[in-house]
């Protein structure tokens, strides 16, 4: 399903134009959004993850922001998995789908 599809959503009783102020990619809504549009199923989670991998793959080589990923292919799998649980009326909460890369920051 494509981004630009997404419009009107609700986020906390007022209205959203996503497609009219955004562009084409998940990446480039803020996490209520992206959010409301994987648990309403208007966009997949594995859509999401792909965007956000394409979006690591561009612009990473320039920031070095992530130094140890996951293999691609198994973030894929992760995110079927998670479109399988909604397809299911299975919904984990606002993170749902969310990509997320948590830094090491605690000495280990």
């Amino acid at each position: 399903m494509q981004l630009s599809k997404l419009a009107n959503m609700k986020n906390s009783g007022s209205q959203m134009n996503i497609s009219s102020s955004l562009s084409s990619s998940p990446c480039d809504l803020d996490a209520v959004a992206l959010s409301t549009a994987i648990r309403d199923r208007k966009i997949s989670c594995l859509e999401t993850m792909d965007a956000f991998l394409g979006r690591i793959e561009k612009v990473n080589p320039r920031v070095n922001a992530l130094v140890a990923m996951q293999d691609p292919d198994d973030l894929r799998q992760q995110a079927r998995r998670l479109d399988e649980l909604l397809s299911q009326g299975q919904w984990l909460g606002p993170l749902h789908g969310m990509p997320q890369a948590p830094k090491d920051i605690m000495p280990a």
